[in-house]
């Protein structure tokens, strides 16, 4: 399946989380948060400068930014979220 970053998953599609590094404080951070492999995720909103989105995971709905959703490879999950923003 093909993966793409969190961050350019578009608003409104959902893909399942395939990975992200292992050795990184910012990979700890978000596992302990829930957002593990196989967990389904759904990016929300976006702001403008496109810096911070939130995404609603395991009931919860948290803001990340940019680079720290950069670290988490998803699956899109839906046809229509092949075609990338």
């Amino acid at each position: 399946m093909k993966t793409i970053p969190l961050s350019d998953l578009p608003c409104g599609c959902v893909g399942i989380v395939a990975g992200m590094p292992q050795d990184s404080n910012t990979a700890s951070g978000i596992m302990r948060l829930g957002l593990v492999r196989g967990t389904a995720v759904e990016a929300v909103i976006k702001a403008p400068g496109g810096n911070t989105a939130a995404y609603y995971f395991r009931n919860t709905l948290i803001a990340l930014r940019r680079n720290t959703a950069d670290y988490i490879l998803v699956c899109p999950v839906m046809p229509e979220c092949d075609e990338l923003e």
